[in-house]
């Protein structure tokens, strides 16, 4: 990665494994998935994650980095990618070969 000098960067949410997508809804929730949790018995098993964000914290960065997290989907058999939909479902496309691949629409539990 290569910054810029006119531009800055923070670490908004540390700790997380192997994060392959990114995505937030209306309310402001960070869904985060992680192509595995890096456990060797579990190889390409990806979990769901959604981050509520602390709204008491004066920036934007420390409400994802104080905020609650909650794994709402796990056992993901390679996720790829996560959109949220129009109607406010999550939509994660999982797979890495030709024969596998497919989208499938989650309705997060509410919070």
């Amino acid at each position: 990665m290569r910054r810029e000098s006119s531009s800055s960067e923070t670490r908004s949410s540390p700790g997380f494994k192997m994060i392959i997508d990114i995505a937030f809804d209306d309310q402001g929730n960070l869904y985060v998935v992680e192509h595995a949790t890096g456990a060797v018995q579990q190889a390409g098993l990806g979990v769901l994650i959604r981050v509520t964000p602390d709204k008491s914290q004066p920036d934007i960065a420390a409400q994802y980095q104080n905020g609650t997290r909650q794994v709402i989907l796990s056992g993901l058999n390679r996720p790829t990618s996560v959109a949220v939909g129009p109607d406010g479902a999550l939509y994660i496309s999982r797979g890495t070969m030709a024969v596998d691949g497919e989208v499938i629409r989650f309705e997060p539990p509410s919070q």
